[in-house]
């Protein structure tokens, strides 16, 4: 897994609907990679910005074929499943953020870009971030019938 995060101080956005957002988007990408035979193709990248608009990206390997429907969203293979993916879209109608979907045969990508920070939303001398995250993650899911599964993913690594 690949995280690279360089965020301003002052986002445009809630930060506890950001989390929220990720946290769907990651489990999505968890579930996907857990599904792939070969552990040494599951691959997940993470790459948040600040400048210069917030602009967010999840990508991950994954098996099988994807639909994208007419409204641009995934279409989900399991009933009373889907419901991360329109909490994302949520999102982004709620902040004025482009929002794709796109899945290639080998990534499914979900790309956020938000529009410019309002004047009254940005700082004179706004600081940056930047965070390095390394994480391991244990291959070792076991799939449930109603759609869980148990898995661990291992920080191993900070530096700011």
């Amino acid at each position: 897994m690949t995280v690279k995060v360089d965020l301003a101080e002052t986002l445009p956005v809630d930060k506890v609907e950001l989390c929220i957002m990720l946290s769907n988007a990651l489990e999505n990408a968890v579930n996907a990679c857990g599904r792939i035979s070969d552990t040494k193709r599951r691959e997940l990248r993470i790459t948040c910005i600040s400048r210069p608009e917030l602009a967010i990206g999840i990508y991950n390997t994954y098996e099988g074929t994807v639909v994208i429907d007419e409204s641009g969203l995934p279409v989900s293979r399991d009933d009373y499943h889907g419901y991360g993916t329109q909490s994302i879209r949520l999102f982004a109608q709620k902040y004025g953020a482009v929002l794709d979907f796109d899945a290639d045969g080998t990534w499914f990508k979900v790309r956020v870009v938000f529009p410019p920070s309002p004047p009254t939303l940005k700082k004179q001398n706004p600081l940056t971030h930047v965070i390095a995250l390394t994480f391991r993650y244990d291959p070792q899911i076991k799939y449930f019938s109603d759609g869980m599964y148990v898995g661990k993913i291992t920080l191993c690594r900070a530096s700011v």
